[in-house]
């Protein structure tokens, strides 16, 4: 399992690392950048540098929004958060099959991928669960 992240005085759940990590590797699926292990995606086509753009900006917001989650006062919030980014693990998916259906990035790529967003997904979908416990064990 991953550690939980510092910066200075905050500490984030282990999972805004695992996601961090997912938002860095899709960076070199989407760059230009010659000693990237992966095919390149951005293309001159105008689907192609659309579609890198969304993938790019849902990885990105998953370990953003997690922190301001983990910062929210109450569980309620903290768990919308989490749903929240949750959904755009599955967008990241979602574009993930459209890049390998459209022969953009190869089956081992699409895989890798795929295995992370299955453990961030399954540690968001955790957090959110024993968010709503504990919800249910507050007196009405």
């Amino acid at each position: 399992m991953t550690k939980a992240a510092t910066s200075g005085f905050f500490c984030f759940p282990a999972v805004w690392s695992l996601s961090a990590e997912f938002a860095r590797t899709q960076d070199p699926l989407l760059s230009q950048d010659p000693n990237s292990n992966f095919l390149l995606v951005i293309s001159k086509s105008s689907f192609d540098k659309i579609v890198a753009n969304q993938l790019k900006r849902a990885a990105l917001s998953i370990p953003i929004n997690i922190a301001e989650g983990f910062g929210r006062n109450t569980k309620t919030d903290q768990k919308n958060f989490y749903v929240s980014e949750r959904g755009s693990v599955f967008e990241c998916v979602s574009i993930l099959d459209i890049l390998f259906s459209e022969k953009l990035i190869s089956i081992d790529q699409k895989e890798y991928f795929y295995k992370q967003a299955k453990e961030l997904s399954q540690m968001l979908f955790a957090m959110i669960q024993r968010l709503e416990a504990a919800n249910q064990l507050k007196p009405n």
